[in-house]
């Protein structure tokens, strides 16, 4: 526990009167990367998801944010699996393709009863665990939210369904007011740069769906 805290700690800088932890400020140097790529549709953008994966799970167990904390552990196999997935030499050239209107529907129904189920579940997950978890979850059903989303969006990404872009949109809103409100100015100014990229994703990728359907 010194080693996590003293990287936690680890005071590189002031910006604006906000001090720069180097955990931190690698943690979204990673993820700003990596979104670049994503949006670009290189496969390298899974190695610095699974760095920025790590850092992450580190800084939200701290913050008590748990449900966030364990979608790290999730982000950091399915960014191993997108990294083969895109390696795949049959899957390198995957067209992007969109849902239909009844499996939105259904991806919502299951979006809304996954949070609700597990946000309950986060609520008691001090008291299930005081020994791992000595603080109450901060946020749970904003948390969970976070989480839930994030889970489906990553997936939809890998399969390179552009439906990814919604789900980040509704994950980057959330985020950048849940992480202000836990001091993570820094985390949080990142989130709200990628709602701006998840906005242009959205866009360049139904732009690059037009191309191919007059092709």
């Amino acid at each position: 526990m010194e080693f996590v805290n003293f990287i936690l700690r680890y005071k590189i800088g002031v910006i604006w009167h906000y001090d720069l932890f180097l955990l931190e400020t690698l943690g979204v140097l990673f993820a700003m990367i990596g979104m670049i790529l994503a949006l670009v549709e290189k496969k390298i953008n899974w190695i610095f998801g699974i760095a920025n994966a790590i850092c992450f799970f580190v800084i939200f167990y701290d913050a008590a944010l748990y449900s966030d904390m364990f979608l790290q552990v999730y982000f950091f196999v399915t960014y191993i699996y997108g990294w083969f997935f895109w390696s795949n030499v049959e899957q390198q050239n995957i067209k992007i393709f969109e849902l239909s209107q009844k499996s939105i529907f259904k991806f919502l129904i299951f979006s809304i009863l996954a949070i609700v189920i597990l946000s309950n579940i986060m609520i008691k997950i001090n008291l299930i665990l005081p020994n791992v978890f000595s603080k109450p979850m901060a946020y749970p059903y904003l948390d969970t939210t976070i989480a839930v989303f994030s889970i489906l969006g990553n997936w939809l990404l890998a399969k390179k369904i552009i439906q990814n872009w919604f789900c980040w949109i509704i994950v980057n809103i959330i985020a950048t007011y849940v992480y202000y409100q836990k001091e993570l100015f820094l985390i949080s100014l990142e989130y709200f740069i990628f709602l701006v990229f998840a906005i242009v994703g959205y866009f360049f990728w139904r732009k690059k769906i037009k191309k191919m359907s007059l092709a």
